[in-house]
């Protein structure tokens, strides 16, 4: 288990106006329990691969990509496509 700042969900959610930043992304997100766009923060950098838990290193996804990102054959064009969109990391490859 990593410790994850709830400042920085908190900003990705609001910056991503809880919509999916993966590229041409056409998933309707269901209603949380608030009534709020559901939406996840992923890390491009992943924590267990020494990634910081900081705002210039996720990004918001639907369940979808972020399930991709992780594990589907498109994560290395998601993850970079998420680092070009943060410019201060370079494109990665892998999760």
């Amino acid at each position: 288990m990593y410790d994850r700042d709830p400042l920085v969900i908190a900003i990705a959610v609001k910056r991503a106006n809880r919509k999916c930043e993966a590229a041409d992304c056409e998933y309707v997100p269901f209603l949380d329990v608030q009534g709020m766009p559901y939406v996840e923060v992923h890390h491009i950098v992943q924590l267990s691969d020494g990634g910081p838990d900081v705002i210039e290193n996720v990004a918001c996804l639907c369940p979808a990509h972020h399930r991709e990102a992780h594990i589907g054959q498109n994560a290395p064009q998601i993850t970079a496509h998420l680092a070009a969109l943060r410019l201060a990391l370079p494109p990665a490859g892998g999760r």
